[in-house]
């Protein structure tokens, strides 16, 4: 569980935000709602809120990848209501119909979220912001153990993707353990915008190159683990391929554990060497609970509430008005939240054909298997 540095300082917090919410109630609802998202990816008590002031059951799973719920949703008769997921996925959801219009006349606390997120959902994903809502925005980085890495490789290039993507780094940093997250759509745009090339290649053959560029490598990466930041106090890696406040999370994690272990974390650097994504939140097209699914997402958009869960999980809120409210260990951390000069560098995802969908799946397969 991503725990927070402050226990008694949230506790204080927890209970105004609970009186912020109780008191604002503007209507009470009645009923059910089946809700999924990643794990440990919201406030630690925004779920038991909504619960007791709309008078919901919220039926709350979690899942540990994309494809996972991609293949509920398209398969149809997912059960939920209400579906946490990357903006990309949902772009290449939508033309497939799986997924309901928003009704924005009942989502009134829109207008909290940051307009430039809103004007990249529409331009990259959302045309209109018709389909999704908002929630936490971020890029990718490496978080490293500087004294092992320099340690196990003095001569180990810190702060450059060499360290990651070249074999003759790799094969020296291995024997300090290496992560890579197991996520294609960040792993592989990564790849190609270290090769020089488009994140969002259509050319087959630059795959072919991203392909061999990862097979030298493979050798070298001890597990495909969104969570091995945990795991990395413990000096069971020196390096860890995560998402940015992931690395603010294991920063914080080895500073309480006060075994000696500090860790950092690198942007990767330069004009398009990074990727600017943003997660929010989807109502299926076969949802059955409608009503509490847009009850829901008009709470988890008022500014405590994107707050609250900020400040839970360390990550980026897309709530323009939360932000005065979040505490300054999260906002002034360029992992969780990078400056803007950085974000202008960074490149966001396109919808691609399904053919180099199915070239990214291959590459991808191929990769993590060692073929």
């Amino acid at each position: 569980m991503k725990k927070s540095r402050h226990p008694i300082k949230d506790a204080i917090v927890g209970s105004v935000t609970t009186a912020l919410i109780i008191g604002s109630s503007a209507a009470m609802a009645a009923g059910t709602l089946n809700v999924t998202n990643w794990a440990e990816y919201i406030g630690e008590d925004t779920i038991s809120n909504f619960e007791k002031e709309f008078d919901v059951k919220v039926t709350y799973d979690v899942y540990d990848s994309a494809e996972a719920i991609d293949a509920k949703l398209l398969a149809g008769s997912s059960g939920y209501d209400v579906v946490s997921h990357s903006s990309s996925d949902v772009g290449r959801l939508i033309p497939a119909g799986i997924l309901q219009k928003l009704d924005k006349s009942k989502i009134p606390n829109l207008k909290h979220m940051s307009p430039e997120v809103m004007g990249k959902l529409s331009s990259n994903w959302d045309p209109g912001n018709n389909y999704i809502v908002p929630f936490m925005w971020g890029t990718h980085g490496v978080t490293y153990n500087e004294a092992l890495v320099k340690e196990t490789y003095p001569g180990a290039p810190i702060g450059s993707l060499d360290m990651i993507f070249l074999p003759e780094h790799m094969e020296k940093l291995a024997k300090c353990g290496v992560s890579f997250l197991d996520s294609p759509g960040d792993i592989i745009p990564m790849a190609l915008a270290y090769l020089g090339m488009d994140p969002d290649s259509t050319n087959k053959n630059d795959y072919k190159e991203v392909e061999i560029l990862l097979k030298k490598i493979r050798p070298y990466i001890k597990t495909f683990d969104n969570y091995a930041y945990q795991r990395m106090p413990t000096r069971e890696f020196c390096i860890s391929v995560t998402w940015g406040p992931d690395g603010l999370l294991a920063m914080s994690g080895a500073e309480e554990a006060d075994t000696g272990v500090v860790l950092d974390f690198f942007l990767p650097p330069g004009q398009g060497a990074a990727q600017l994504w943003v997660d929010g939140w989807v109502i299926p097209a076969d949802a059955k609970n409608v009503e509490n699914a847009h009850l829901f997402l008009n709470y988890l958009s008022r500014p405590e509430v994107g707050a609250a869960d900020s400040n839970y999980t360390w990550y980026a809120t897309a709530n323009k008005d939360a932000l005065s409210l979040i505490d300054e260990e999260v906002t002034s951390s360029p992992a969780a939240f990078p400056p803007a000069d950085q974000v202008a560098k960074m490149y966001t995802l396109k919808n691609l054909p399904p053919k180099i969908e199915r070239i990214q799946t291959r590459t991808w397969t191929n990769f993590k298997s060692g073929n």
